[in-house]
């Protein structure tokens, strides 16, 4: 994960003003609403308006994210790394980026084999693809509640049907029959919503083939071929090692840079304008 989009993920919310009178500073005389500052310095609503829509992100959000960059603006040019915090957004961001490479470089890139087994067990579930199975069936309609005569001619029919298929697996010679319905069905796994009967016969076979029975269900009755089989797959542990051993590191980042955006809250100012807030998202989001 690159420094600058661990700063994308920090919600840096300062909510309630602090108690020392804020002074707008660095371009505040430009135009443009204010809709808050951080120590002094604007966010102006086109900005929060032009971040939402670029990043399609909830207003809230992009007023977050801008309130954080200027937070670690600020930090950064207290740390020598940029000249003023009233610079162009693209001169701030590289600051802010060159503060982020001293954070990260700043944890440790060892992990332990535990924590890694620790996190594998986390995530299997995630990573988990149930079996699957995907199927083509003929089915002999059979209206509801249909007489007892009709219901046990359908399924002799769908009897024959299953014994022609079982010496001669083609399905073609039976698509033009004018009492059949020959479907295929995309691949569904066992918690599919399907009718129980259909989805216990196709996972019956552990291979492809025809179902040796004809199954009912509300539809009518049907003769099941399997095309398709797909086992459970679940990914070993040391084929996710590196991926693991990388989010282990980058969720050690974040925490750090969180703490960080969290002293900064403390130390510096943050002040929201509800009411330019409110009268911003009215005009320019349509909220």
């Amino acid at each position: 994960m690159r420094p600058f989009a661990l700063l994308l993920l920090v919600a840096c919310a300062g909510g309630e003003p602090p108690a020392r009178r804020q002074v707008v500073r660095g371009d505040a005389r430009a135009t443009g609403e204010i809709v808050a500052t951080v120590e002094g310095y604007p966010v102006r609503r086109a900005e929060v308006t032009a971040l939402a829509r670029r990043g399609r992100l909830a207003p809230r959000q992009a007023l977050d994210r801008l309130e954080g960059e200027l937070l670690l603006a600020l930090e950064a040019e207290q740390e020598g790394y940029a000249g003023e915090v009233r610079v162009r957004r693209e001169a701030r961001r590289a600051a802010v980026q060159a503060l982020l490479r001293e954070v990260a470089a700043e944890v440790s890139d060892e992990v332990s084999e535990e924590d890694l087994r620790a996190l594998y067990e986390e995530r299997v579930a995630d990573w988990r693809r149930p079996a699957q199975r995907g199927v083509v069936h003929v089915l002999v309609p059979v209206a509801e509640g249909a007489p007892a005569a009709i219901e046990e001619a359908a399924r002799v029919r769908a009897q024959a049907v299953l014994l022609a298929l079982a010496q001669d697996p083609d399905l073609e010679r039976w698509r033009s029959a004018p009492d059949l319905v020959v479907e295929e069905v995309p691949l569904f796994g066992p918690d599919a919503p399907l009718e129980a009967s259909f989805r216990e016969a196709a996972f019956a076979l552990e291979e492809p083939g025809v179902v040796p029975r004809v199954v009912r269900t509300s539809y009518g009755w049907h003769v099941i071929v399997v095309r398709v089989v797909l086992p459970e797959f679940v990914p070993s542990f040391e084929s996710r090692r590196r991926w693991l051993r990388d989010e282990l590191l980058a969720q050690r980042r974040f925490a750090r840079l969180h703490a960080l955006v969290e002293r900064l809250e403390r130390e510096r100012g943050v002040t929201r304008h509800e009411v330019a807030i409110r009268h911003a998202m009215a005009l320019e989001l349509g909220l």
